[in-house]
């Protein structure tokens, strides 16, 4: 009922598509691009909503303007006007009308003073079914669209050990490591399980099949430009960074769809069974001559060209770059770079590849994997 009476409103425009409301059982939210738009769309719902016998609680309504400056925005039902307010909670998640998540995330983690271990506890195993059953979920809620910076993450660990530590025994002036207490104890990292979480919704997103909203913003390209000064880490790039092995997310984005890190941690043997099954074979018209070589994000291609013929090898790059755009992946042109091995006594000149009507760059020796290789195998 709700949703048709919120259907055909102007809405905000995110790429593509049009977002005119957010509902959740009786919780709606109206979305517009400006107040005109946002007071007529409020009027249109609430006259919708009287003509079905409901009414807009006004004493549990505010309005809200994501925008970096101050702007007033004065909204009225029914003659009362609705305050406006700087946060906004929905579902859980606290919004700000700076559109950060940083009171989001510390609003979190001041959540473990309200959770209390009584001294009558005194069994270890009841501490830790408190900790992994109300502690860990309170604490990480939303945690699927956090970016963790190094403030996030300092704050967690804080919040993570103070709690383990009296489940322990153990104060900071015992100085023993938080791995330690971890291991004692038997469980894992929370950046971990924050980590893992994530990744799985991002599996998630990308099986989320068409016309279901949260895959089709993700797919999205919003229009406009962003504001000066440094630019704000964007959820899509924080997932899609390589990770170190103390999981920091570290490096640069090799490219706008390339979400190569989620999958770092899996053996390369059992990915490629899954992409078979999924019908996205790694390589279906690949030539005994020719061999892909791949870790992470960095992708290598090896041809063995015989008799001056290069068909193989060249179909294979092409195959390669045809893949990539299929599977929504950048081929980053600048940093591909090619290295030709010949021990023969005529040489023969090789054109160079290419790519997208781009010429890679032939060079005389290459890094792959922090091993140089030169052209004469030196």
């Amino acid at each position: 009922m709700l949703y048709r009476r919120s259907q055909g409103l102007e809405g905000v425009r995110f790429g593509d598509h049009r977002i005119s409301s957010l509902i959740f059982a009786d919780d709606v939210v109206l979305l517009a691009s400006s107040n005109l738009d946002l007071q007529h769309a409020l009027g249109h719902f609430a006259a919708e909503c009287e003509a079905a016998g409901m009414r807009v609680s006004t004493s549990k309504s505010e309005a809200m303007v994501l925008d970096r400056k101050k702007v007033v925005c004065t909204l009225q039902v029914g003659g009362e006007v609705l305050p406006q307010v700087e946060e906004f909670k929905y579902l859980g998640v606290l919004f700000t009308s700076e559109g950060r998540m940083d009171r989001e995330t510390d609003q979190c983690t001041d959540m473990y003073r309200s959770v209390v271990v009584k001294k009558e506890l005194t069994r270890e195993r009841a501490k830790l079914s408190i900790y992994q059953s109300i502690y860990v979920p309170t604490l990480t809620y939303g945690h699927e669209l956090w970016v963790m910076t190094e403030r996030v993450r300092s704050r967690i660990q804080a919040a993570e050990m103070s709690f383990l530590h009296r489940v322990a025994g153990r104060s900071l002036r015992d100085r023993v490591r938080s791995s330690v207490t971890r291991e004692e104890l038997g469980v894992e990292p929370l950046l971990l399980h924050i980590e893992r979480g994530q990744f799985r919704w991002l599996e998630h997103l990308f099986q989320m099949p068409p016309g279901h909203l949260p895959g089709e913003v993700f797919r999205a390209c919003p229009t406009g430009k962003r504001p000066q000064k440094r630019p704000r880490t964007r959820w899509r790039d924080y997932v899609s960074r390589p990770r170190g092995p103390s999981g920091r997310a570290g490096g640069r984005v090799w490219g706008e769809g390339d979400f190569s890190s989620a999958f770092n941690t899996i053996i390369p043997q059992y990915l490629i069974e899954k992409l078979n099954l999924l019908g996205s074979p790694v390589s279906p018209n690949q030539k005994h001559s020719d061999h892909i070589i791949k870790f992470a994000n960095d992708t290598t291609v090896v041809g063995l060209i015989s008799k001056n013929d290069e068909s193989a090898y060249r179909e294979e790059v092409q195959w390669l770059t045809a893949w990539c755009k299929d599977n929504n992946l950048f081929l980053n042109i600048e940093k591909t770079k090619e290295t030709v091995v010949d021990f023969r006594r005529a040489q023969s000149a090789h054109s160079p590849l290419n790519i997208d009507g781009s010429n890679v760059k032939i060079v005389k020796s290459t890094k792959f994997l922090g091993v140089h290789l030169a052209e004469n195998l030196t």
